[in-house]
């Protein structure tokens, strides 16, 4: 089944299509995670991170917007950042701060300044040409290697590395043409 019958199928409400996508990303989503939480979970968690992804998006099916070509992508981050907040919470659980100022309150302006923010590099991302996109997210979000990068799309590693160096500068052009000013 093709990815835009998968996200038509999901935003009609089809269980058939939600069964294909299960199948076709479970094991690349076990990886996102594996990758991002650089193997500290336990198989029972990674397998329920895997399934509030999945839950997600069935949740989502009514207002789910993904661009053709883009369901990857889309799906990697919902699991890089479910687990990134696995892995925080289970920080708080373990290192409780001793004094009430090292405590980080975040308001909910924070939140939605965060959330706006993080629209705005998305777009910025969307901008890049391939392979420069995939060799970002995979370097940035997924944390991989260059050299695993290069070997898994079959490109020479100074490739990589200049690809990435131009990117970061294509993605600061478009930031700050979006308002977006950083250190």
């Amino acid at each position: 089944m093709k990815e835009e019958e998968i996200i038509k199928g999901i935003q009609s409400g089809d269980m058939i299509c939600y069964e294909q996508l299960i199948d076709e990303y479970g094991a690349y989503l076990v990886r996102v995670i594996m990758k991002v939480s650089s193997g500290m979970l336990q198989t029972t968690e990674i397998e329920e991170l895997c399934a509030d992804v999945f839950i997600k998006v069935w949740q989502k099916q009514r207002t789910l917007e993904i661009e053709t070509g883009k369901l990857k992508a889309y799906l990697g981050a919902m699991a890089r950042n479910h687990t990134i907040n696995l892995m925080r919470s289970k920080g708080r659980r373990e290192f409780i701060p001793l004094e009430e100022d090292s405590i980080d309150y975040e308001t909910p302006e924070d939140s939605l300044v965060q959330e706006e923010d993080n629209k705005l590099v998305l777009a910025a991302l969307n901008t890049l040409p391939e392979p420069d996109r995939e060799i970002f997210i995979r370097r940035y979000f997924y944390m991989e290697k260059i050299i695993d990068i290069a070997e898994i799309l079959h490109l020479n590693v100074q490739t990589v590395g200049t690809k990435l160096f131009r990117g970061k500068k294509k993605l600061e052009r478009a930031l700050k043409e979006r308002g977006v000013a950083y250190e």
